[in-house]
C-alpha cells in the first residue's frame, strides 16, 4: 500500500497514478469531509472481489 499527499503542485501526478491503479485492478481509498469513500473500477470482477474482501463483507 502507498500513501501519496495530494498538493497543487502534484494534482496531475495524483489523477495518472489513480487512473493507473484503477486500471490495474487496485482500490483507492481517500478521505471526505466525513468518512472514508472506497473506489475501485465496478467493471473489473477482481476489484470488486478486492473491495468486498477489504470491507470484510
Amino acid at each position: 500500500m502507498k500513501h501519496i499527499i495530494c498538493n497543487i503542485k502534484n494534482q496531475n501526478k495524483i489523477i495518472n497514478r489513480t487512473v493507473d491503479v484503477l486500471q490495474n485492478g487496485g482500490l483507492i481509498i481517500f478521505p471526505t469531509d466525513t468518512v472514508y469513500g472506497l473506489l475501485c473500477d465496478a467493471t473489473n470482477e477482481q476489484a470488486v472481489k478486492k473491495l468486498i474482501q477489504f470491507k470484510n463483507r
